[in-house]
């Protein structure tokens, strides 16, 4: 065995430590990567999520608007302004016949 040969075969063992470092190195990287993958797609679930959720909010505030002017509409109605008293006449009965029930037991 020549001289180099010799220089060659002492150099194969650092060689292969490091080796086994960048293996490990890169399963470790690949470790990461697939870490991270996870995380982007839980990411995008989550975000499609809080869109869906914020298409909902969205429309029920559009309901609750509409809701809204419906009974505004309602209240200024000429129907409404004319049965007030009756309403009023009703709360007083059944105040009255709540008051009864009381005193009187069921």
């Amino acid at each position: 065995m020549s001289g180099t040969e010799a220089e060659c075969e002492g150099l194969d063992p650092p060689l292969t430590v490091e080796e086994k470092q960048a293996e490990g190195m890169r399963e470790a990287y690949e470790c990461l990567v697939e870490t991270l993958i996870n995380a982007t797609i839980k990411i995008a679930e989550t975000e499609e999520r809080v869109f869906s959720r914020e298409a909902e909010l969205a429309s029920l505030f559009a309901q609750l608007a509409e809701t809204k002017l419906v009974l505004e509409h309602v209240l200024q109605s000429t129907s409404w302004r004319i049965t007030s008293p009756l309403r009023k006449a009703g709360q007083v009965l059944n105040r009255a016949k709540e008051a009864l029930r009381g005193v009187l037991g069921p």
